[in-house]
């Protein structure tokens, strides 16, 4: 069965993004600030999804919510601090929840999008700022975003998973500060990235 089609890019207001799962009986909305764009490459995380890797976007935990469907959310707990939550009907990976840090993300592959494959609220791709949990990864990317060995705050590596030290990781840790300022003023000026 064929998502339903998403409302026209004229009738949503700038800045909120939807999703729906696949069969179309949940849709998701964020309303910004989007508080990080990032791909995980935790081991839940690969278990949860069956990739590699996942791209999630993330709100303040009152800014993304389910607007159709609640009752067909169903809720994991994959540890005491993070809630899980798929559709029942379809199997659909929905959003997490974080109760001790107080962010809900979604995984960018869910989010409606235009014929030409932008997404709807944002008029682009929304793309990632760094990866996380990159010391847990099944593959190596090779791009330019900062990769940390863990969470914010954890050592900064290479696309090789090797510490970086010295010039390098200064130069990474000051590409993780951009990447960050970046989408502090893109919000500021209203516009989500």
């Amino acid at each position: 069965m064929d998502s339903p089609a998403p409302e026209a890019e004229a009738d949503r207001p700038a800045g909120v993004l939807e999703a729906t799962c696949l069969c179309g009986a949940c849709q998701l909305r964020g309303e910004g600030p989007i508080l990080f764009s990032s791909v995980c490459h935790c081991s839940m995380c690969q278990r949860w999804t069956g990739a590699p890797f996942t791209h999630y976007v993330g709100f303040p935990s009152g800014k993304l919510r389910c607007v159709q469907g609640e009752d067909k959310l169903s809720e994991y707990k994959s540890s005491p601090t993070l809630s899980r939550y798929a559709c029942s009907a379809c199997g659909t990976r929905l959003m997490n929840e974080s109760h001790d840090k107080g962010y809900r993300d979604m995984p960018a592959g869910v989010l409606e999008r235009d014929a030409e494959g932008r997404i709807l609220g944002v008029g682009r791709a929304l793309a990632p700022r760094l990866h996380i949990f990159y010391g847990s990864r099944q593959a190596d990317v090779q791009d330019e975003l900062p990769k940390l060995k863990e969470r914010v705050g954890s050592a900064l590596l290479d696309s090789r998973g090797q510490e970086l030290v010295g010039t390098a990781a200064e130069q990474a840790a000051a590409a993780l500060q951009a990447a960050t300022a970046e989408l502090v003023v893109t919000q500021a000026a209203g516009s989500t990235t």
